[in-house]
């Protein structure tokens, strides 16, 4: 079964996101942000996604 198409265009970037979608992620504090938020994981979880499920 297809996927719903989505509200809004999606535009090409690195990752695909809506033009709100994209000014929300600028406004939250794009990758910099991201990159600390996911380099303060602990160490279990980077393991678990990285293997992904045992």
């Amino acid at each position: 079964m297809p996927r719903p198409k989505p509200p809004e265009p999606l535009n090409p970037r690195q990752i695909r996101m809506s033009d709100s979608q994209w000014e929300a992620f600028q406004a939250w504090g794009g990758a910099d942000r991201l990159r600390q938020f996911l380099a303060a994981m602990p160490k279990q979880y980077v393991e678990l996604f990285k293997n992904g499920p045992a």
